[in-house]
């Protein structure tokens, strides 16, 4: 457990809620409490609320655990908070797509109208209906890799093999006879 970070959750109509998130090997884990809170639901309903994405997708994170890396986001806790669970970013999409509040509504009709219908007739969704480029995939990296690096070979190369063919365009001298 490394890196925490806050994001503006944006909502309609309201100040956008910060989500706190921890980042647990390698992945996102977002405060549930910030979560129902951007969702409209009280915090005091967040045990129960968590209920619906109960398994790998939910951890309690204790004030008092001993670990070295609970010292990474220690700051998150305050006095009157001894432990706070956390949701895996499944199990934020899960408590979303579950939700009825109209701040859901948003976010599942988005999913639902955009990302999958993209995925299902594409196999991909790209972000660049919006001003962004799609990410390549790992055969377009590995591509444009192989090909920086025989230009950059070949760029590193260009002087020398100049160089050998000034010296072969030379006409040989005439050998010596004895």
């Amino acid at each position: 457990m490394t890196d925490t970070t806050t994001f503006a959750f944006a909502r309609l109509g309201s100040d956008p809620v910060n989500i706190r998130t921890v980042t647990i090997d390698g992945d996102p884990w977002f405060v549930a409490a910030d979560v129902c809170r951007a969702l409209g639901v009280a915090t005091d309903h967040t045990n129960r609320v968590t209920s619906l994405v109960m398994g790998v997708d939910v951890q309690t994170l204790r004030r008092n655990q001993t670990t070295s890396d609970v010292v990474c986001y220690r700051h998150l806790f305050t006095r009157s908070v001894a432990r706070m669970r956390v949701l895996s970013e499944s199990g934020l999409y899960k408590l979303i797509m579950r939700s009825d509040k109209q701040e859901a509504l948003v976010f599942q009709h988005w999913i639902a109208s955009e990302v999958l219908p993209s995925i299902r007739k594409t196999g991909k969704y790209a972000l660049a209906d919006h001003g962004r480029e799609a990410m390549p995939l790992p055969m377009d990296i590995a591509e444009a890799v192989a090909l920086a690096t025989a230009e950059a070979l070949r760029d590193a190369l260009s002087p020398i093999t100049q160089a050998l063919a000034a010296i072969l365009a030379r006409p040989l001298p005439e050998p010596e006879r004895f």
